[in-house]
């Protein structure tokens, strides 16, 4: 259901404005999607290049701190 929605990737590049849009999206797609249990695991499946640079880092921060 959420995949047929044609997310598009986010790459991190367009500043505040392209970060806007896209928050925007993917939040409206999740809603209609009724995977909004799953909020976080669809939305970075999205993430590309430095954005998924962001996130790998972020998700390695706090499972060390859960270690």
């Amino acid at each position: 259901a959420f995949f047929a929605c044609n997310l598009r990737d986010y790459d991190g590049k367009g500043g505040a404005v392209a970060l806007t849009r896209w928050i925007e999206k993917i939040e409206s797609m999740i809603e209609n999607s009724g995977c909004a249990n799953q909020k976080v695991k669809y939305a970075a499946s999205s993430f590309i290049k430095k954005a998924l640079t962001w996130w790998n880092t972020h998700v390695q921060a706090r499972v060390g701190k859960l270690l």
